[in-house]
Order: C-alpha cells, then sequence, then structure tokens
C-alpha cells in the first residue's frame, strides 16, 4: 500500500514518506534520455578518437615527408605558401620548418596521445580541451590551401570544445567511471578492454594471414574507402595482442595480470614507434606508412591497465 508512515527514530518523530513509488512513464522516458545522452557522449569520443588515430598513418618518421614534399611537410608548408594569419606564416617559416623532425615527432605524439586517450575515456575534458586547442594550428595551416574544406577544421575544433564542455556523465562507458566506480566496475573494464584486445587481434591474425610472421611487411585492419586506415598487423603483432588481451581479462580475478598486460602493450607502443615504419601490403604495391597508429592503441590498452591496477593498489594502502 502506499502512503506514509509516522514512526520514531533516536527519540523524535520522523516521516518515512512514500513506502514504494510506482514509476511513471515520465520516469522512463527520463532513464532512457540520460542513457541515450551518455551513449551519445561516448559515441562522439569514440569518433573523435579515431579521427586522430585515421589520421596518423601517413605521418611518417623519420623524415615525415621533407625528403619528399609530401606527407606532413606538404600540409604544414601550406601555413607559409598559402597563409591564413601572417603570425603563424612567420612561426611556421621561421621556427617549425628549421626544426621540422622534432616538430613531426611532437605531432605524432600529440596526435596519438590525444587518439588513446579519448579512445579510451581517460581524463576525458581535459583531453578534449587539447584537442580543441591543437585544432587550432591545423586550421591555420590548411585552411587556405586547394581542395580543403576549411569547414571541417572548425567542426574538429568545436566537437572537442563540446566534449569538453558536456560533462560525460557518472554512467557513461570510459575508464574515467571505472577509475571512480566500486572494484566490480574495474573487473567489468578489465574483461571489455581485454575483449576489445582479443578481437582486434583476431581480426588482426587473420588479414595478416599471407604476411610473413615476423616482418616490416604489415596488413591493414580498416576500411580505406571511408578513410579508416587504423592499424596493421603481422602475425606477430596479433598474437601478442591477443596474448595481452586475454592478460587483461585474467586481470578481473588476479590484479597482477592487469600489471602485466599494461607492461607488454607499452613495450608494443614502444618498439612500433622505434620502428618508425612499416610497408603496407593490403592492396596493390607495398605503400610505406607510419608505425603511430599501432603504438597509440597499445598505448591505450597499457594506459587502461596501467590506471586500473594503480587505483586498486591505492585502495589496498
Amino acid at each position: 500500500m502506499i502512503g506514509t508512515h509516522i514512526g520514531i527514530e533516536g527519540g523524535s518523530i520522523v516521516e518515512l514518506g512514500e513506502a514504494r513509488r510506482v514509476p511513471t512513464s515520465r520516469d522512463r522516458f527520463d532513464a532512457m534520455d540520460t542513457r541515450t545522452r551518455y551513449f551519445v557522449m561516448a559515441a562522439a569520443r569514440i569518433a573523435a578518437g579515431l579521427l586522430w588515430l585515421a589520421n596518423l598513418h601517413w605521418k611518417v618518421a623519420p623524415n615525415f615527408g621533407q625528403d619528399t614534399g609530401g606527407g606532413l611537410y606538404k600540409y604544414t608548408r601550406s601555413a607559409v605558401d598559402n597563409p591564413v594569419w601572417g603570425v603563424w606564416k612567420s612561426i611556421t617559416e621561421h621556427l617549425v620548418i628549421p626544426h621540422f623532425h622534432l616538430f613531426g615527432w611532437i605531432v605524432i605524439l600529440t596526435d596519438g596521445t590525444l587518439a588513446a586517450l579519448l579512445l579510451i575515456g581517460y581524463r576525458t575534458r581535459l583531453v578534449a580541451l587539447i584537442g580543441a586547442l591543437n585544432a587550432i594550428p591545423i586550421f591555420l595551416s590548411v585552411a587556405y590551401r586547394a581542395n580543403e574544406w576549411p569547414w571541417s577544421y572548425a567542426l574538429i575544433f568545436f566537437l572537442h570544445l563540446m566534449l569538453y564542455a558536456v560533462p560525460p556523465g557518472d554512467h557513461a562507458p570510459r575508464i574515467d567511471t571505472a577509475l571512480a566506480g566500486p572494484r566490480s566496475a574495474r573487473d567489468r573494464a578489465y574483461v571489455v578492454l581485454g575483449t576489445i584486445a582479443v578481437v582486434v587481434g583476431a581480426i588482426g591474425w587473420f588479414l595478416a594471414r599471407n604476411v610473413d610472421f615476423a616482418t616490416r611487411q604489415v596488413a591493414m585492419f580498416g576500411y580505406a574507402k571511408l578513410e579508416l586506415k587504423l592499424l596493421w598487423f603481422n602475425g606477430l603483432a596479433a598474437v601478442l595482442t591477443i596474448a595481452f588481451g586475454l592478460s587483461l581479462i585474467v586481470a578481473a580475478r588476479i590484479r597482477l595480470a592487469g600489471l602485466v598486460a599494461a607492461a607488454g602493450f607499452a613495450a608494443m607502443a614502444v618498439v612500433a614507434l622505434l620502428q618508425e615504419h612499416w610497408s603496407n601490403v593490403s592492396a596493390g604495391a607495398p605503400a610505406i606508412i607510419g608505425t603511430s597508429p599501432n603504438a597509440a592503441v597499445w598505448a591505450m590498452f597499457a594506459v587502461g591497465g596501467g590506471v586500473m591496477w594503480i587505483r586498486d593498489r591505492q585502495h589496498l594502502n
């Protein structure tokens, strides 16, 4: 029966209120609206991460196109040849281009970090703000270049600004939520993160079935027609991704496995960056591509496993 009850607690009379309240259609709509908002914002965050990830492979170390006049150098040089703002032209001409190799490494490390942390949902609002700021020099460099659509770079800026301005919610699917929640939340996060790694590695193994097991030749994971050129695999990279992904799943029960997985994925990311470039043999003649997309994704798994392991250790202490 719905009603009120008067009782005595600690010597005072308290009203316990309604014994039970039947959810109304408005309550159900509000709950559905909240869940929808969480997942829409998560989808926007993941899309922003994929944007940075998909634009890493053509930034090829160590020259970044300076030796051929292409790649990152071509678009950076556009700030001088097609200036949007005189101040940025001077900065590019007298500071960026004379130190272009250093600039190229700064670009791929920045873009890779944005990709990794946005995809995993770690420090989301701060990372989104950095992403918005990172879009400004890109706009100033290429907005007036032939065959570019300046609005695309403005949209990148405002997408990240929205991710910064709108709180993602306490129940949004992201690592930040798992870190703030109970141990059970991190148990689930380990399983989800590990499952993603295993699935990606298994697909990578299938795609690389005609590539030598341990070689600098690799096959693409993605969809070129939609500019979703995301990752590259040979057999060894695929097997290691599966193995450390399984370790993340095991970490839901044995936390030390999470540290092993984080260390393993971090080592893979560092080795990929040191290799600088691979030969993509997915279609047609082999093409040189950068290794930073793989480094970013493996760093994502390393960060996820590492920060959750650290949080659990803090709770133990």
